[in-house]
């Protein structure tokens, strides 16, 4: 009897441990979707920064 409930008790706490991974782990995946969402954002601000550089040396007077 004493083995049959140590048997239930590890084997609901290991459901349990594996809920809390499962949930932690949607967390961390949609943390990631959301910061490859802001790195793309970034990004396109950076190219349009430069394209902006460019364009503004392109019209200054040569040297």
């Amino acid at each position: 009897m004493k083995e049959a409930v140590k048997g239930i008790i590890k084997k609901v706490t290991l459901e349990m441990i594996y809920e809390v991974v499962d949930e932690r782990t949607a967390e961390i995946k949609e943390e990631l979707k959301d910061i490859k969402t802001e790195i793309r954002n970034l990004n396109s601000r950076i190219d349009a920064l430069f394209n902006a550089l460019l364009s503004l040396k392109s019209s200054l007077p040569e040297k």
